[in-house]
């Protein structure tokens, strides 16, 4: 409830009880569950996974974490936020 429903539905933009796995086959990648286990117990990674290779998240606050930190990369003086704050273009 904390990650994978709000998650999920970002992604995929259907409810988590909605969701049917016979649509899978078409948006997610199958595994070789046999290959998959002897990779992990000969510490061996598998190499056509692409950007799904390795998955990061940040260990605290999620996602935003990710552009939180991001933000801290910019001059001071370039970051405005809040409620009086809004997007006017984008170049």
């Amino acid at each position: 409830n904390i990650f994978m429903r709000p998650y999920n539905y970002k992604v995929w933009a259907v409810p988590t009880p909605d969701m049917q796995c016979a649509w899978l086959g078409e948006r997610v990648a199958t595994v070789n569950v046999s290959k998959a286990i002897a990779n992990v117990l000969n510490n061996k990674e598998e190499g056509n996974w692409g950007p799904n290779a390795i998955f990061r998240f940040p260990k605290e606050g999620g996602t935003g974490a990710i552009w939180k930190g991001v933000a801290k990369l910019l001059p001071k003086d370039k970051q405005q936020y809040g409620p009086n704050m809004e997007v006017t273009g984008i170049d």
